[in-house]
């Protein structure tokens, strides 16, 4: 009983630091590729129908993506509810470490530790540090890599049970430790790399008589068959890569991202990143989220045989060192297993992310609790230095997440740690645009294009800023420049370009442009949405329905598709089909208040009925406070049933609305 107790209190206080350590990030925005993957990935909107969500989803992400849709199912685009679900993986993650690392002492090879007696003590510290290094806020403060968070906690899960299974010979903990494994494979590419890590550690740690040897190795036949997953998703995945948000395509057997660095080069450059990762673990200071990192193209310079040569002795070291000090050399191993999917032969278009160190930081914290639980001599000393350890890296976390507060503070952050690359310039332009800050966002978007004037993104930001200040020819003359550096996918400057032509009013050009930019990528639904409202603008509502039925093909669970449709049907004079519509674009997003507007709008034509009409504005209200036409509907409706008190009181939150 006391053994659960101490074990309670240790998992309280994982989650109380935890929280504390990442509270100041709950209500920071989206962030960077967050965007890409959550409120522009369509994936995210398909609950309640699951199949839908595995036919959009990119397949080795399925169980990543399925967390944001159930977060956007609901709690909808509110951030609070994505950072909450981060730092919860984060805390179990930090727990499975603790319950890991302690049932591991239990091991034959660890059976005459020096430490043995203090097995807890390392266990909670292996947990806290992983908990509290500052480098995991690129992972757990980025909700995107969610990703890494989820393959981590299927990762740790997979050998906590698996080393439960062989401390207790219980099947049950083999069967779970199986299950885990395949959700890992389900969550993120990194994991690919499991199954060798499960055999190194059943061969480092749990020794077993001659006899036993083959059944030894036949126990892990399942696991390393689940190697075959991930390379069959992609193979399923074929033509898929060019309409996803993951960017990677294959080339013969192998996936890759970028498309101008060669593999060579890549290997080369991540030889030179892993020393930057190894400096990172140990002196966490100059964290950047967007690096600005040089390529290697040869072996034979300093820094690239210098950055071989250690990591090589590193590696070196564990060999010599796997049976005096196990825990440490398995920490080195794990450093370079958990690292090579990432950082050897699959091109990725940025060399160097901190969230990569993740995983490989569960392997760190290993390492470093033996090797300072015996350059601490006494309890004590282990225990004050364990103590001063873990409360500087909380700092420094703390500190961090700072940064992570603000889309402003973070890309400001970028610039002063890469003046000389144009994506944080880029970035913050993006950053101060949403914001409403368009002279300093045209300002940072021309210092992203001075510093990077082949590159076409960063013209969009300067176009966008323009458009939204009222200058719309520089607007369209900026997009067909970037057009002119042939970007890879062109379609989304034709659109921009032809919702410029909507705002100076000139419809047949910017149906023209979206016409072009929909023959370019044809399931880009925005495309067709606003081709939609261009012909509903010209009155033709023959092609706007087609456009709206074109957009459900591709995604069926798109609301604002179906709203289009009860709209158009409305105007038809359709009523009954307009309300199948709307009711159809609130199963696909049930906290839609203009929707719900509409709805109320069409009983309203359809029989009169003021009770129903005001059932649905007021849902509409409660669900888009901001919403002004519903309040409106409530005066008339009010005023319509003889209510003047509440007829007042709508109309006068619709006037407030309108002085705003």
């Amino acid at each position: 009983m006391k053994k659960i107790h101490n074990d309670f209190l240790i998992v309280l206080g994982l989650a109380a630091l935890g929280i504390l350590l990442y509270a100041g990030i709950f209500h920071s925005p989206f962030q960077f590729d967050d965007w890409a993957q959550i409120p522009e990935n369509i994936t995210t909107f398909q609950l309640p129908d699951l199949a839908a969500v595995w036919r959009f989803s990119h397949k080795p992400l399925f169980l990543t993506l399925l967390s944001f849709a159930l977060n956007y199912y609901f709690h909808g685009l509110d951030t609070l509810g994505y950072h909450l679900v981060n730092v919860i993986l984060h805390v179990m993650n930090a727990i499975l470490i603790y319950f890991f690392c302690h049932i591991t002492f239990r091991s034959p090879a660890l059976a005459s530790h020096p430490l043995q007696k203090e097995s807890k003590t390392l266990a909670v510290f292996a947990a806290f540090l992983f908990l509290a290094h500052p480098l995991q806020t690129a992972a757990v403060s980025y909700i995107s890599q969610r990703s890494t968070e989820l393959a981590a906690f299927f990762y740790l899960g997979t050998l906590l049970c698996y080393a439960l299974f062989r401390s207790n010979r219980n099947r049950i903990f083999y069967a779970i430790s199986l299950v885990f494994c395949m959700g890992a494979m389900f969550s993120k590419e990194i994991a690919f790399s499991l199954p060798l890590t499960l055999f190194l550690y059943e061969r480092m740690f749990w020794t077993a008589p001659e006899k036993e040897h083959s059944m030894r190795m036949f126990r892990l036949v399942p696991f390393f068959l689940t190697l075959f997953i991930i390379p069959m998703l992609y193979l399923n995945m074929s033509n898929l890569y060019s309409k996803t948000t993951s960017g990677f395509f294959l080339e013969g057997f192998l996936p890759r991202e970028a498309r101008a660095l060669s593999r060579t080069s890549y290997l080369l450059t991540e030889i030179n990143v892993m020393r930057t990762y190894v400096r990172l673990l140990f002196f966490p200071v100059g964290q950047n989220l967007d690096y600005d990192y040089p390529i290697a193209h040869t072996f034979w310079s300093w820094a690239t045989a210098g950055s071989a040569i250690l990591l090589a002795g590193w590696l070196a070291f564990a060999v010599r060192v796997r049976r005096s000090l196990p825990f440490v050399a398995f920490g080195i191993f794990w450093f370079f297993l958990t690292l090579s999917v990432e950082s050897t032969f699959i091109p990725l278009r940025d060399v160097i992310f901190e969230h990569r160190l993740y995983l490989p930081m569960a392997g760190f914290a290993l390492l470093l609790a033996d090797f300072l639980g015996r350059i601490f001599k006494t309890p004590r000393k282990r225990n004050i230095g364990f103590i001063f350890i873990i409360f500087l890296l909380s700092l420094l976390t703390w500190q961090r997440n700072q940064v992570w507060a603000s889309d402003i503070t973070l890309w400001q952050d970028v610039i002063r740690k890469s003046p000389h690359k144009g994506r944080g310039y880029n970035s913050l332009a993006a950053s101060l645009f949403t914001h409403g800050r368009y002279d300093e966002a045209i300002h940072y978007a021309r210092e992203a294009i001075i510093r990077e004037p082949d590159n076409p993104l960063h013209y969009i930001n300067l176009a966008l800023n323009k458009g939204m200040i009222g200058d719309r020819n520089a607007e369209i003359k900026i997009l067909r420049q970037a057009v002119s550096l042939h970007p890879p996918d062109r379609s989304k400057y034709f659109h921009r370009i032809g919702k410029a032509y909507i705002q100076k009013g000139n419809l047949d050009k910017a149906i023209a442009y979206f016409e072009k930019a929909a023959s370019r990528n044809s399931r880009y639904t925005a495309i067709y949405y606003d081709l939609g409202q261009a012909y509903e603008q010209k009155r033709n509502w023959d092609k706007a329905f087609e456009c709206y039925q074109y957009i459900l093909l591709i995604n069926p669970a798109c609301a604002e598709a179906y709203n289009a449709l009860g709209l158009i049907d409305g105007k038809r004079g359709n009523v009954d089909q307009a309300i199948e519509y709307f009711k159809k674009g609130l199963r696909a997003n049930p906290r839609s208040g203009e929707i719900y507007n509409n709805l109320g709008t069409a009983y309203h034509v359809k029989n009169g009925d003021l009770n129903t009409m005001i059932y649905y504005y007021e849902k509409a209200v409660r669900l888009a406070p901001s919403f002004k036409p519903a309040y409106a509907n409530l005066a008339r409706a009010y005023a319509q049933k003889g209510d003047e008190d509440k007829a007042r009181f709508y109309r006068e939150k619709a006037l407030r609305l309108d002085s705003r």
